[in-house]
């Protein structure tokens, strides 16, 4: 499917720049449209909404999947296992609602493409001094007040 060698095209491009491609990177390598955009970049970041539970074809494949890859990414359906988008996509969605992966990333050591399994911000946040803490690991200890009372508040 022509489709699916855009995509492989485009993943073949963020492996070797180990970056996730501009939505203008995407339209020169892909050679898509600009009014396509938005539906070529959901067939790469979002899995299907539908659940694919009972589909013994969907079952089989995303078995050989696993039988092959550990934690597979969008890429290795495409590539390896020659899935077409659409198939991959199903594929990848079975897995996670089999909690077979946690989630389907793109490329290896990519961001999760299903957009709701990406974490969300936290503010670390001192239940003594009342005080948001700005360090980005996740302390033990308030570094104002030396408290251990701390909580995770979702932004």
């Amino acid at each position: 499917e022509e489709l699916t060698k855009k995509i492989i095209k485009l993943l073949e491009y963020e492996i070797e720049n180990k970056k996730e491609a501009s939505d203008k990177e995407i339209i020169r390598i892909a050679g898509i449209g600009i009014d396509e955009l938005e539906e070529f970049k959901e067939l790469t970041s979002e899995l299907p909404q539908e659940s694919f539970d009972g589909n013994e074809e969907i079952d089989k494949m995303a078995t050989e999947t696993i039988n092959k890859f550990d934690n597979p990414t969008l890429y290795d359906l495409l590539k390896s296992l020659k899935f077409d988008i659409k198939t991959a996509r199903k594929v990848g969605k079975y897995l996670v609602e089999k909690r077979m992966i946690k989630s389907l990333s793109r490329i290896e050591g990519s961001e999760p493409s299903e957009t709701s399994s990406r974490p969300r911000p936290v503010e670390i946040y001192c239940e003594d001094c009342r005080t948001v803490l700005t360090d980005r690991e996740k302390p033990k200890f308030c570094p104002l007040c030396g408290s251990s009372n701390l909580s995770e508040k979702t932004i």
